[in-house]
């Protein structure tokens, strides 16, 4: 099977879809706009908590931009070019935007201090966020913020030397801060950015089922995080999501799928690594977290490995987190958009 074929085939019920041909035209047409759903509802930037859980899934559904092309990657090099254009068209899909500097402006503000927040675990052996990490600086200095208020969470050591971006404060701060299950001291960082950029890997993950976005924005802004990741992260990542100190700050989820980890995660196996060649992006978190925890499953059913997640395909942090309000795993009200690249 094709890794372009394998992968749409998602879902064990029918996605809610748009045609590959609506898409581009949607991003690239002359004055074309995305119709935002059937009900022409507006989704705002920042998934609310207040949504229903997600036995009552709300009437809009969620995007999640899946927008892949067999040019990124050649062995262990990467076009740098393909890769930009792959983040820009995911940000504009994912935000109903046919330009790009509308879709940043939609979630961002001009006096922002932007914080990317990476993954770091298995980033040195995956390889791809240093050059994941220029082309969205450059897309996000584009819509009139500039890199020195632009800072880099949890990557590569002295990359933002070399993107000259403001270097990012370390620590903790002073204060716990209460959510349910604990109370702890959050990072230092959270207090200097204004708004947050997720970016994370698409891995399997021996505690949580899945290492995607909604572990990236959570448990590593602890300064003990592994009481956390027990049972699966319940209910501790969506309790620390909530917090108005993380949860206010969020604008988009993305996941550098250039390389993904199918077994083992989330450190990296070289035998487990699967090239994908693909960015994934979306405002709703658990969405995001779904549709990345069916790629898994279906690169695992090739490789006639069993499934993460309970036999409907959820994870249990990701089931709790829709649970909780912050988006949805229902995949009748998730539509994914996928155009072709190729």
């Amino acid at each position: 099977m094709s890794r372009r074929t394998g992968a749409q085939a998602l879902g064990r019920r029918q996605f809610l879809r748009c045609s590959a041909g609506a898409a581009i035209a949607a991003v690239w047409g002359n004055g074309a706009t995305l119709a935002a759903d059937a009900q022409g509802e507006q989704r705002e930037h920042l998934p609310r908590l207040t949504h229903p859980p997600a036995t009552q899934p709300v009437a809009a559904p969620s995007l999640v931009a899946d927008v892949r092309t067999d040019l990124v990657l050649d062995g262990p090099q990467i076009h740098a070019k393909a890769l930009l254009g792959m983040i820009d068209r995911c940000v504009q899909l994912a935000t109903r935007h046919t330009r790009s500097t509308e879709a940043w402006s939609s979630l961002l503000k001009p006096d922002d201090v932007v914080g990317i927040k990476f993954d770091p675990v298995g980033a040195e052996s995956l390889a791809t966020t240093e050059v994941f990490a220029e082309q969205l600086v450059s897309l996000i200095e584009r819509a009139a913020i500039p890199r020195e208020r632009i800072v880099l969470i949890d990557a590569p050591a002295g990359l933002d030397r070399t993107l000259k971006t403001q270097p990012r404060v370390y620590g903790w701060l002073d204060q716990e801060s209460a959510f349910g299950t604990g109370a702890e001291r959050l990072a230092a960082v959270l207090e200097q950015v204004t708004a947050v950029v997720n970016v994370a890997f698409l891995k399997t993950d021996n505690l949580t089922g899945i290492s995607g976005a909604l572990k990236n924005i959570s448990v590593p802004f602890l300064r003990r995080q592994l009481p956390y990741l027990r049972d699966g992260g319940v209910p501790s990542i969506p309790q620390i999501i909530a917090l108005p100190a993380i949860r206010t700050k969020l604008r988009i989820h993305m996941v550098n799928a250039l390389r993904a980890v199918f077994d083992r995660g989330p450190d990296v196996h070289p035998d487990f690594v699967w090239e994908l060649g693909g960015v994934l992006a979306s405002v709703d978190p658990v969405a995001l977290d779904q549709v990345g925890t069916d790629l898994l499953n279906e690169r695992r059913d090739e490789a006639e490995l069993p499934a993460i997640g309970n036999r409907d395909g959820h994870v249990s942090h990701v089931q709790a987190a829709a649970a909780a309000g912050l988006g949805t795993n229902d995949q009748d009200y998730i539509r994914i958009l996928r155009p072709e690249t190729d």
